[in-house]
């Protein structure tokens, strides 16, 4: 247990390390503006939904940013970077367990320890939890989806007929965030 919460803390510490040091990228810079922009949550959720079609953009990840730039009374137009980072280093810190949970479905103890390493020093899964986009809810939410249904495939339905209502709970939240998150989740539903 020790050794399971040092990884996942080491992998918090590889995706928060450095998280303001980089500039914000244009994908970024939109988003944040437009989550800014915003009065509140439903006004978010209103704007986005009506400008779906083209502009291609859902948005869950949009509301921890409006959030942070609540949070911050600076006389600055945005937010510091890292700040406006922190939700999707969080959220992709919070993948590293899910992925061992997944491995562990999978193929046992062993494949979920070796899951739950790559995805703590995983280069890519670093980069994109570092960014204020909603790449780190996608890995999230997917993690999340895929493990649900591992184990909804694996319940014993002979000696149950009725859906272990745990199971499928995680499973339709995990879904919800995952297709509030990214135009992907489509694929995997």
């Amino acid at each position: 247990l020790f050794l399971f919460w040092g990884v996942v803390i080491g992998g918090l510490f590889l995706r928060l390390a450095w998280l303001g040091r980089a500039s914000l990228q244009i994908d970024e810079i939109v988003t944040i503006r437009d989550a800014l922009a915003q009065p509140n949550i439903a006004s978010i959720y209103q704007t986005e939904l009506q400008r779906f079609f083209w502009y291609r953009v859902l948005p869950l990840f949009m509301f921890p940013i409006h959030w942070m730039g609540l949070l911050w009374h600076g006389t600055e137009g945005f937010p510091p970077e890292w700040l406006l980072r922190l939700p999707s280093a969080l959220i992709g810190a919070a993948t590293i367990p899910l992925c061992y949970m997944l491995g562990k479905e999978l193929g046992g103890r062993r494949v979920g320890w070796m899951a739950l390493v790559f995805a703590a020093i995983s280069p890519f899964h670093i980069y994109y939890s570092r960014e204020a986009y909603a790449y780190g809810y996608v890995m999230f939410f997917c993690a999340g989806v895929l493990w649900m249904s591992l184990r909804l495939l694996q319940h014993d339905w002979k000696g149950s007929k009725l859906l272990p209502w745990k199971i499928g709970l995680g499973y339709v939240a995990f879904a919800i965030g995952f297709i509030h998150s990214h135009l992907t989740a489509m694929l995997f539903l």
